[in-house]
């Protein structure tokens, strides 16, 4: 047997979710129709009202529905093209997703090797020499410029350090 299926776990409130959202992507629902009050979504479902309220949620979030306090819930959008990339992402096919990435990132990096500059180069030796470093992103910048600045390889923060406790010294002298 060759499964090349990758199994999702889903919420009963991800599941109400998509069937609703596959009668708006079917037509079968349209833009600005009113859906079912919450019991009937519970018994047409066979849910709890936590879970059509929670479905409805996210239905909200991703642009498909409205609600309107008073009047009901409505039918906002037809497209995905509203959904947040994450909630796309967590309804992918893993799979799907590694083709994608094959695709796109090795002709990325083939880009960056060709097109790398000797700065370039330097900045991946330096950066990769601070890895191992507490230096906050913010001060990489910073410490990429005091690095370049340093003689014999000895970074200018380094030398003003050094000068600070030597004058110290003396002052303490």
């Amino acid at each position: 047997m060759d499964i090349n299926t990758t199994l999702q776990k889903k919420s009963l409130a991800e599941e109400v979710s998509s069937l609703i959202r596959e009668q708006i992507n079917d037509g079968k629902l349209t833009k600005g129709e009113k859906l079912p009050t919450e019991p009937e979504l519970m018994k047409l479902f066979g849910v709890g009202r936590s879970t059509v309220r929670e479905a409805i949620k996210m239905l909200v979030n991703m642009g498909y529905l409205s609600v309107q306090q008073g009047r009901g819930t409505f039918v906002e959008s037809v497209t995905e093209t509203n959904e947040p990339f994450h909630q796309r992402l967590k309804r992918a096919d893993i799979q799907e997703l590694r083709e994608v990435r094959d695709i796109i990132e090795a002709p990325i990096a083939r880009l960056a090797a060709q097109r790398r500059t000797k700065t370039d180069l330097e900045n991946m030796e330096i950066v990769g020499m601070v890895r191992g470093l507490d230096v906050a992103p913010e001060e990489l910048a910073a410490f990429i410029k005091a690095f370049r600045g340093s003689k014999a390889g000895t970074p200018d923060f380094m030398e003003s350090e050094d000068n600070e406790r030597e004058e110290s010294e003396h002052e303490a002298e």
